[in-house]
């Protein structure tokens, strides 16, 4: 079946108005909150969470001051602050003008994290924030700055406030470790491709997890993928395993009865979901923001060549039936965790990963997110560059440091 593009405007329940964009095949999507004016930065609820790039990497600059770090390229300037375990979502105000910036805690507003006349003038409708939470149950807070055009090029801020002092420029060591193992294991790839070594030893091992690591695009560290099932299923099975491991601890065999079970029962569950929110036409949460479901649904029965909302969510029952962008939004309130979603690019003689969307987050941002990449049946069994333009299967994808020790071992 042709791609084609869908483009369709809504207003959704908040203030700001956002497109979704959907691809024909349900299996390959894009779905976006492409935020208008906003304005919402006082209470400071994010629109799209984005992970710092590695600082050690930018050639504008980074830097640290007692409060946060921060990293800069030629469009934005992105700061990260460590919070107290209490601190929460509606704790966080950010009071900001295109030239002036208050961060704060509510609790804390006498020392705010950052207050000043920025070193530049921003785009009010590109910047936010984000917060995480981390293994030992701290907050990291995430904020970007996205630079005005007219400043874009000019040379580097080296700093985010007017009259801040900066204690380090160090890039902390433990952040480089997952970034260093992916690029040293590349090139290493690429002397053996030289000196005539085959260039795969083996794609898959028989845990099902590949022999690569997947750097992402303007992210530190990187991912392993793992195979799962190509029965039309593999959305709701990489989300299967990728729960289990979570919930337990341990990597389960994918093509276990008892996955396929929990497979199947993540499909009926994420379809009752959207047929109770297509029918009250109740607020879907996507990420950042709220649109009705009926809307909603009628896009993606659209984008399916399906007469209507009713139709498609039938259909979408049937376990032969590939997944997609509205069955993983699904998912998200479903699992009440973010879920998310990569795409596969390859860069030279390697494959890495693009971030589709992180769906759930805010709301869910508590919870450990699910990853998983839309690609192709036969990854990764073929070569960089070689892939079609239309991804027909899901994999689970998991950070390195998740991957089993005896696992790693085959990288």
């Amino acid at each position: 079946m042709r791609l084609e593009t869908l483009l369709v405007a809504f207003v959704p329940v908040s203030v700001t108005a956002f497109s979704f964009v959907s691809k024909l095949r349900p299996n390959q999507f894009s779905l976006e909150v492409r935020p208008q004016v906003m304005s919402r930065y006082r209470t400071g609820r994010a629109s799209r969470p984005r992970t710092l790039r590695p600082l050690w990497m930018m050639s504008f600059g980074a830097g640290a001051t007692d409060r946060y770090s921060w990293d800069e390229t030629d469009k934005e300037v992105n700061v990260k602050a460590r919070l107290p375990a209490w601190a929460k979502g509606k704790s966080v105000v950010l009071d900001m003008t295109n030239t002036h910036v208050k961060l704060f805690l509510k609790e804390e507003e006498s020392t705010p994290i950052i207050e000043g006349d920025l070193r530049g003038a921003i785009l009010m409708d590109g910047s936010y924030w984000t917060m995480e939470t981390l293994d030992d149950n701290g907050k990291m807070l995430y904020l970007t700055l996205e630079k005005a055009p007219q400043l874009t090029g000019l040379g580097p801020w080296m700093g985010v406030v007017q009259g801040e002092k900066q204690v380090n420029s160090d890039y902390p060591e433990e952040d480089k470790a997952a970034e260093i193992a992916a690029m040293a294991h590349e090139e290493k790839k690429a002397q053996d491709a030289e000196s005539g070594t085959p260039k795969h030893t083996g794609v898959v091992d028989e845990d099902g997890f590949c022999r690569d690591l997947l750097a992402v695009q303007a992210m530190s560290g990187a991912m392993v993928a793992r195979q799962v099932p190509v029965n039309g299923n593999a959305l709701f099975s990489a989300v299967a395993i990728s729960k289990w491991f979570i919930e337990s601890g341990e990597h389960p065999d994918a093509s276990s009865p008892e996955i396929e079970t929990i497979a199947k029962d993540l499909r009926q569950k994420t379809l009752d979901y959207l047929t109770k929110a297509y029918k009250e036409n109740a607020p879907i949460y996507m990420s950042g923001e709220y649109m009705d479901a009926r809307p909603f649904v009628a896009a993606q029965a659209k984008a399916n060549s399906m007469a209507d909302g009713d139709e498609y969510l039938q259909a979408m029952r049937d376990d032969t039936m590939w997944g997609g962008g509205g069955e993983v939004v699904g998912l998200t309130h479903v699992l009440k965790r973010p879920l998310h979603v990569y795409d596969l690019v390859s860069t030279g003689r390697r494959f890495g990963l693009r971030v589709i969307g992180r769906f759930g987050a805010p709301l869910y941002a508590k919870e450990r997110p699910i990853h998983i990449v839309s690609t192709y049946a036969r990854f990764p069994d073929l070569d960089p560059g070689s892939q079609s333009a239309e991804g027909n299967h899901y994999v689970a994808l998991y950070p390195y440091e998740d991957v089993p020790e005896k696992n790693k071992g085959k990288l």
